[in-house]
């Protein structure tokens, strides 16, 4: 058997001043939450500068355990949306400096009551006078009822001061996945279906882009489909949007339970659909679907995955689109049978850097799965070889969260790729 359990990183950020800093697990089940981390990489050499280890802080045993879902970046340290994965009923911000020390602690809950009533949080963004936090309002799992996910955004100021919640879409099921602001409002996007008749029907799920004001009044909205015969595309699903200059580019999938092509749409200002593109598979065993968008000028960086059904492996994707949503080039690397890439950011220097998990299936493997941070353009260095890769830090020999996970079983945890002539990734190993 592995002698530790697989790490993934899930989201990326550049700091005020310039450097690398990726959030990700421990997973130390196969199903539920694990251990969450954060750690700091020079964005130029690669080589690691801090990390911290974030431990549950449920109270009992039966109590399921919190987990770190998002990061944002506060200036002077770090915002973590932290809540239960499954049955979450409340969810907390915590700012934690640069040092993992805490600086304030803030628990949101349901404004209805109820044990069935969650609050369900997928995304966090900072803006310039405090937060936003993205997910859904739940009350039960009756899929006939609207009731069930109520679409949610709320506010608060930079102490974590709640400023105001918004739910939208009555009628529907939803969910936001992702929100920015936008001059004086904020556009958001995500999914949304009507309630089905029975609890045996599949109802169609559609993408929602929006725009909303602080007061929660929505000025437009837009559904977003793929082209479908009544069967394929009944599944609508994005997952990140970014600005462009004259509108907006969201990115997700679009097919149905068993075959998945990924999805750009580009809207303009009001949110109406200018261009949809789809991004097929090679053959009917394959699925792709993107994950997150980032934008540098004219240019759009696009993460996801490119799976294999028929032998469960899978290549990370990674590609740059125009604001008209056409494909300009793409690359589809693979360190082991999984691999994904969840986040992309710009960096300040001219290049961009991604983050995901590297996986194996091989129960004996030392390091079943880990980690990946990528980083391509910019001021970067080449990579070293193997044998020079390691960096000391205050908590040990390597990469210092590799160190401070040892004692938890979390072994060798990030990888790195150079960039050879032809702009593809080469593994360091």
């Amino acid at each position: 058997m592995s002698n530790s359990p697989p790490t993934s990183a899930s989201s990326l950020l550049e700091t005020e001043d310039g450097h690398l800093v990726a959030h990700g697990q421990v997973q130390e089940e196969q199903y539920g939450s694990g251990v969450s981390w954060l750690f700091s990489l020079d964005a130029q050499t690669g080589d690691g500068r801090w990390s911290h280890v974030f431990e549950s802080e449920a109270e009992t045993e039966e109590e399921e355990r919190s987990t770190i879902l998002a990061v944002a970046d506060a200036g002077d340290g770090f915002v973590l949306l932290e809540a239960a994965q499954f049955q979450a009923q409340s969810f907390t911000l915590r700012k934690v400096t640069p040092d993992g020390e805490q600086s304030w602690k803030q628990t949101y809950e349901p404004e209805a009551e109820g044990e069935e009533v969650t609050l369900r949080t997928v995304a966090l963004h900072s803006v310039d006078d405090g937060y936003l936090v993205a997910g859904y309002v739940g009350q039960g799992t009756d899929s006939t009822s609207a009731d069930t996910a109520s679409a949610l955004v709320l506010k608060t100021d930079e102490e974590g001061v709640e400023q105001w919640r918004h739910t939208f879409f009555d009628g529907y099921l939803s969910l936001v996945q992702s929100v920015t602001t936008d001059g004086d409002g904020y556009v958001a996007s995500g999914v949304r279906s009507e309630p089905a008749e029975s609890e045996d029907e599949q109802v169609p799920v559609e993408s929602v882009f929006f725009r909303f004001d602080e007061s929660g009044s929505v000025s437009w909205e837009t559904g977003v489909s793929g082209t479908t015969d009544g069967e394929m595309n009944q599944q609508n699903l994005a997952t990140d949007h970014a600005e462009t200059d004259d509108g907006y580019l969201l990115v997700g999938a679009t097919g149905n339970g068993f075959e998945l092509s990924a999805w750009v749409v580009a809207a303009d200002t009001s949110g109406s659909i200018q261009t949809m593109e789809t991004i097929e598979p090679e053959n009917s065993d394959q699925r792709i679907q993107f994950t997150s968008v980032a934008a540098d000028d004219d240019t759009f960086y696009v993460t996801g995955a490119l799976g294999n059904q028929s032998t469960s492996e899978s290549k990370a994707w990674l590609g740059a689109f125009d604001a008209s949503a056409q494909l300009d080039w793409s690359e589809t690397p693979g360190r082991k049978q999984t691999n994904q890439f969840a986040d992309v950011v710009t960096t300040s220097d001219g290049g961009i850097a991604v983050a995901g998990q590297t996986r194996t299936d091989d129960e004996n493997a030392d390091t079943p799965g880990e980690a990946w941070v990528v980083k391509l353009g910019g001021d970067a260095v080449a990579t070293p070889d193997s044998d020079d890769t390691g960096t000391t830090s205050g908590d040990g020999p390597g990469f210092g969260i590799g160190a401070a996970l040892a004692a938890l079983g979390g072994g060798a945890l990030l990888r790195r790729y150079g960039v050879v002539d032809d702009g593809d990734l080469m593994d360091e190993d």
